[in-house]
This record gives C-alpha cells, sequence and structure tokens, in this order.
C-alpha cells in the first residue's frame, strides 16, 4: 500500500525511525550485518595488490595540497571528495589493509543509514531482509574493499535517499537542508551521482502531496552552492578526458547491470520474484485506494533504472556508461526485492526465499575470492620481479606513461634510471628525469646497457618498436593484469 506521510516525534527513550524508537531488535539487525560483511570482506580485503586505479587515487592524496588541487582543478575532480579524506587516512599506512580499511568504514556505515531508511518507507521486517542482503551482496562486498570513492559514494547517495524522504514526510527545514549537503556531497565523492539527484528531482515533480516552498528551496540552495566549485572545476578547468577508454554500450549492457550487482543468475531469478512481488503488491494498493499513489515503489524504480538508463543514451554521443558507476542504485533494488519477500503471502515463502537469496548472494562472494568485481593487476609482483633482476645502471621506461603511477608506488629500492616518462611524482611535480619524448628517451637510451620496458593493457607497440630499433631483447614476463615486464641489452649499432 502507498506508504503515508509520517511525522518523527522526540521520545523519551532515544532516536526514533519513522516514528518508533530504535529497539534491540534493529540494533541487533545492523550488527549481524556489519558482522556479515566483515566476515566476507576481512580475510581477504589486504591479499590483492593495489590496482591503477587504486594507485592513482593513492598518488593524488598522498601529493601536496597544490599538487592536488591542480589534479582536482585541471585534471580530474572526479572523487575529489574521497581524495581528500584518503589524505587523511594515510596515517594508518600506505599498505593494502590500512589504505583500504577507509572504504570498509564507508561500507559499514552505510548498514545503518540503509536500514532507517527501508524501515521508514516500509517496516521493521522488511528493514531486516533488505540490510542483510546488502550486507552480503557481491558488489557491496567487493567495493568495500577497493581504495576508490565507490563505497563513500553508495554511503553518501544512502544518506541523501534517507534525508530527502524524512523532509518530504515531515518538512522540517532541517531535513532538507541535510538532503542538499549530503546529496552535494555525493557528487563530489562521484560525478554520476547527480544522476541520482536527477532521480530524486523527477520523484519529487511526481509526487502529489504539497512542499513547503521554503524547504525545498531551502534543499536547493544548499545543493546548488555546494555543487558550484565542482561545476567550475569541470567546466572551465580543462579537465584531461577520463573516459576516452570507455567503448559505446551495446542493448545488452543495459540490463546486464542487473546480473553486474548480484554476479549470479540464479540469485537474478529469486531476486525477480522478490522485486515483481513488489511491485504487483503496489499496483494492487493502488488500483485499489486511487487517491494515493505507489510512492515508495516509485522513489525505488526511479533510483534504480533513471541513472543507468540516462548514462546509457548519453553514451551514444559520449561514452560513460559503466557498471561500477551505478553502485549507488544497488540499494534501490535491495529494497525493493526486501519488500516483495516481506510481503509474499504465506509468510513463510517469503522468509524462504530470503533466506535463498542471502545463501546465494554468500556463495557468490566466496565463490570470487580474492575479488571478481576489482581488476587484478599484479604490480606488486611484477615490481618485485624487476626489482630482482636491476643491476646498478639500468634505465627503465614506463608506457604508456600512466604505468609510472604503480612503479612509483611499488619499486621503492634501487629503482631504475627513469627514462620516459619525465617524472615519478604526479602531475608536474618532483625533479624532471626523464623525457617528455618518447623518441628523446631512446635518444638517451644509448647511454645505459640495458633497458626495462614495462607495460599494461593499454598499446605499447609504439615503445616496443622504438626499444627494440636499438636493442635486442634479452628476457620478457607477463603478470595478472596485463602487466609486462621486457628486458633489452642496448646494441653498439643502435640509433
Amino acid at each position: 500500500m502507498a506508504a503515508p506521510a509520517v511525522t518523527d516525534h522526540a521520545s523519551p527513550g532515544g532516536e526514533t525511525v519513522a516514528g518508533r524508537r530504535v529497539g534491540a531488535a534493529d540494533v541487533a539487525a545492523v550488527s549481524v550485518a556489519a558482522l556479515a560483511t566483515l566476515a566476507l570482506v576481512v580475510p581477504t580485503y589486504a591479499r590483492r595488490p593495489f590496482w591503477f586505479d587504486e594507485l592513482v587515487s593513492l598518488e593524488v592524496a598522498s601529493s601536496s595540497w597544490s599538487a592536488f588541487a591542480e589534479y582536482v582543478a585541471t585534471i580530474e575532480a572526479n572523487m575529489a571528495l574521497y581524495h581528500a579524506a584518503l589524505r587523511g587516512w594515510l596515517w594508518i599506512g600506505e599498505g593494502e589493509a590500512g589504505v583500504r580499511a577507509l572504504s570498509v568504514a564507508f561500507a559499514l556505515g552505510t548498514l545503518p543509514i540503509f536500514y532507517a531508511l527501508a524501515r521508514r518507507l516500509y517496516d521493521r521486517r522488511t528493514a531486516v531482509i533488505a540490510v542483510l542482503l546488502l550486507s552480503v551482496n557481491v558488489s557491496f562486498v567487493g567495493y568495500s574493499r577497493d581504495a576508490r570513492s565507490y563505497a563513500l559514494t553508495l554511503l553518501l547517495v544512502t544518506a541523501a535517499s534517507y534525508a530527502l524522504v524524512r523532509a518530504v514526510d515531515g518538512s522540517r527545514r532541517r531535513d532538507w537542508a541535510l538532503y542538499g549537503v549530503t546529496a552535494a556531497l555525493a557528487v563530489w565523492a562521484h560525478l554520476l551521482a547527480s544522476l541520482v539527484v536527477v532521480a530524486h528531482l523527477v520523484w519529487l515533480a511526481l509526487e502529489r502531496r504539497a512542499r513547503p516552498v521554503r524547504g525545498f528551496a531551502l534543499g536547493a540552495t544548499v545543493l546548488g552552492t555546494l555543487l558550484v566549485p565542482l561545476a567550475l572545476a569541470v567546466l572551465l578547468g580543462a579537465q584531461h578526458p577520463q573516459l576516452e577508454w570507455l567503448p559505446r554500450p551495446g542493448p545488452q549492457k543495459l540490463p546486464g547491470l542487473v546480473q553486474w550487482f548480484v554476479e549470479s543468475r540464479a540469485t537474478v531469478v529469486v531476486y525477480f520474484v522478490g522485486a515483481a512481488a513488489s511491485l504487483v503488491h503496489a499496483l494492487l494498493a493502488w488500483r485499489r485506494e486511487r487517491a494515493n499513489r505507489p510512492r515508495r515503489e516509485s522513489l525505488l524504480v526511479l533510483w534504480l533504472v533513471l541513472p543507468p538508463a540516462i548514462a546509457f543514451v548519453a553514451s551514444y554521443a559520449t561514452p560513460l556508461y559503466l557498471y561500477r558507476y551505478f553502485l549507488a542504485c544497488l540499494p534501490a533494488l535491495v529494497l525493493l526485492v526486501a519488500a516483495g519477500f516481506a510481503r509474499l503471502r504465506p509468510a513463510w515463502l517469503g522468509l524462504g526465499l530470503a533466506v535463498v537469496a542471502l545463501a546465494l548472494s554468500v556463495r557468490t562472494v566466496e565463490s570470487c575470492q580474492p575479488d571478481c568485481k576489482i581488476r587484478y593487476d599484479d604490480w606488486r609482483s611484477a615490481t618485485a620481479y624487476l626489482e630482482s633482476r636491476a643491476r646498478r645502471g639500468d634505465a627503465i621506461v614506463a608506457y604508456p606513461r600512466e604505468v609510472r603511477t604503480p612503479l612509483d608506488h611499488y619499486l621503492a629500492h634501487g629503482r631504475p634510471r627513469l627514462l620516459y616518462p619525465a617524472r615519478w611524482g604526479l602531475g608536474g611535480g618532483g625533479v624532471a628525469l626523464g623525457a617528455e619524448d618518447l623518441s628523446e628517451a631512446m635518444d638517451a637510451a644509448a647511454a645505459y646497457r640495458r633497458v626495462w620496458l614495462v607495460t599494461w593493457w593499454l598499446s605499447s607497440e609504439a615503445a616496443r618498436e622504438a626499444i627494440a630499433a636499438r636493442a635486442t631483447r634479452l628476457d620478457e614476463m607477463e603478470f595478472a593484469g596485463n602487466v609486462g615486464v621486457e628486458l633489452f641489452r642496448i646494441t653498439e649499432a643502435g640509433g
């Protein structure tokens, strides 16, 4: 049935959720969910080496404030909030365990907010099923152990959705202001979170109940004001193109998002039953009570469908459709499914399907250890191999230039002389060592007896051909993630 307006009220015993006191059952449900996530994350979250994108975030976060500001303003404003948070977190350490612990913390913080949202929209049974389903979902667990902004974005989008529902239900200006803050921070965490904000605004436009103009204006003003600097950086800062490697998506990519969320065809079937039951129940209730619209379900459907749909269409002009960019839509799917399970009759059928979904999710997570969601770029083994065989006086070419970032992190001691690109450090920081042009680097290679070439999955034929024209290959190794290490001996006839 349609959710009635709920007015929160102070309770002498503590905080309230949807007008009811938070009790031991609520605390227990969230605690069990948090323990389930930790049980799936902790044993493996430090086992996988940093992949390339994580190393970029680590490099940005550990740069000087001036280099950090220049990076955000001129190269990539996306994930700026996460990079700023990571700067303050690095005192824990720069290893895999310490850095990724920040994302684990964000993921755990999402669970109580998601539970509160589920209980406000539905009831305790739905909230318990929903928070347990989210806690063991393979995408949720996978990106809980990724040192990127996805877990933070998920936290902030969930918080913004909760604040929006509170604002619409209670009409309090502070809730509208809170929505503006959390929604803006979500966009600062990931630019495509703006598409969730669009879904929120569409839902507000469809919502028939009267809204206080002042409250809505306050939320919009806060949101717009906080996003002005980010908009200026994106529009005026000559941002380096970050999505040029993305292809245009085919039609199968749009429904494929659901499969990506759960990584299991069996789970897709069970989720389909839950989501269908939720939507059918809402439709039947709407037909019985024409005065009330299925506002809960319309919010969830818009949150789930509109962001990827907009990105999919936009990708035929500028490709930006990538499954992990829509992790922030996962709570809508899980809550829709949980609501269906909670409303199936007889009750044992819904609970049984919920248990099956939980078991399938845990099995999926366990079967793809240490991680099936994130690239496995084994820079750690590649640099260890290079370091163990490098000789004094060797030189190194990192190609394309982005490959410098993982080498700078893992190749700590006895690193060869850098011929290309010009610097080890971020952007323009650090002392220039190599050449900005590959041909200049090859001219400098004549002064060395041996040159190492380190490549990634991106095209590297130009560098390989340039070195081969002056040298003989002595050795080559390939590591997980298409990380290549080749050793060349410079020939006297070269050049």
